[in-house]
């Protein structure tokens, strides 16, 4: 799991960078402290506790992400993270309570800008009475149901779509965006749980065999999209710019494999 047990760095292939753990939680504050109420929680945390917002965020990234891998993830994590001395290994630890907490607000803080996009205003009737200028939500926005039997996608294998529209629609109650704009997001997400990072301009049957190993992920890894630190991580990989551009670089390189695929396909059989 090299995302959160190597400390080192990997650049391949004209900028294509990858992030050790270290570089990868700095994002992850730097996004949660950009408020100022959040902000304001964090001076207190760091007052009142022996260590800092900071590592204690780090730490709980960390911790929910192994629950996701393998059982030597998470032996390998937890012999890492002794030497750090953070010991909110438990969900009744005052700061893994107060942390939990802090990144919660962030997640409600910034739902509520994100469903500006399929929010809209009108007068509504309840109980006998008038309500001006009441939010409403249009999640056709972002989805009609006649789209699922028609959708086809090139990131999961139809044994796994099921499965990733729940996580889909388990994700819109808090950020509504469409199924496309997800899978991508989703993708990325699941190569930090992968043993590598995405071989970006590499043969083309070693992007198809990460694909492979990825929805066997998939079918094998429950992901609890409940847990308020992998709701906000995939939250900052769909909105860091550093990220979500390289999601999209990742995503390009696969349609263009895909579409060299079935050119050739069309070509042989023509």
């Amino acid at each position: 799991m090299e995302t959160f047990n190597n400390d080192s760095v990997h650049n391949n292939y004209s900028g294509f960078k990858t992030y050790n753990p270290s570089e990868l939680s700095t994002i992850y504050f730097d996004n949660i402290l950009n408020n100022v109420e959040i902000e304001t929680r964090v001076n207190d945390f760091n007052k009142k506790y022996r260590y800092p917002f900071r590592d204690s965020l780090s730490f709980q990234l960390g911790r929910s992400m192994v629950k996701h891998c393998s059982p030597a993830d998470l032996i390998e994590w937890k012999i890492d993270i002794r030497k750090h001395e953070i010991t909110n290994n438990s969900d009744n630890d005052k700061t893994t309570i107060e942390t939990r907490s802090i990144v919660t607000d962030f997640i409600k803080a910034k739902s509520h800008i994100a469903m500006d996009r399929i929010a809209y205003y009108r007068d509504q009737e309840f109980d006998g009475k008038i309500y001006n200028n009441v939010r409403v939500l249009d999640y056709s926005v972002v989805i009609t149901p006649e789209q699922f039997p028609k959708y086809r996608s090139i990131l999961f294998n139809d044994k796994n779509q099921e499965v990733i529209m729940h996580y889909y629609f388990e994700f819109i109650n808090w950020f509504p965006v469409t199924m496309s704009e997800f899978e991508k997001i989703f993708f990325f997400f699941l190569t930090f749980l992968a043993e590598n990072q995405y071989p970006y301009g590499s043969h083309i049957n070693d992007s198809y065999r990460y694909i492979d190993d990825i929805n066997e992920i998939v079918k094998m890894r429950y992901i609890d999209m409940e847990d308020s630190f992998m709701l906000s991580f995939l939250y900052i990989l769909s909105t860091d710019e550093q990220l979500h551009k390289k999601s999209d670089i990742i995503y390009a390189e696969i349609k263009r494999n895909y579409d060299m695929t079935i050119d050739q396909f069309e070509n042989a059989a023509s």
